[in-house]
């Protein structure tokens, strides 16, 4: 399993819209982001 963390940026909010809703992620928040299982999981993060 890898993951890498990323700062949630603008862009990517308006291309992810009903996930971020979903999430209650804003821009600026940070995200794991992982492959596993053949797909690509994204949970919120605490720095």
């Amino acid at each position: 399993m890898s993951g890498i963390i990323q700062q949630v940026q603008k862009r990517m909010l308006i291309s992810l819209a009903q996930v971020a809703k979903d999430l209650n992620l804003q821009e600026g928040d940070h995200v794991l982001i992982e492959e596993r299982d053949g797909g690509i999981f994204i949970r919120p993060t605490r720095l």
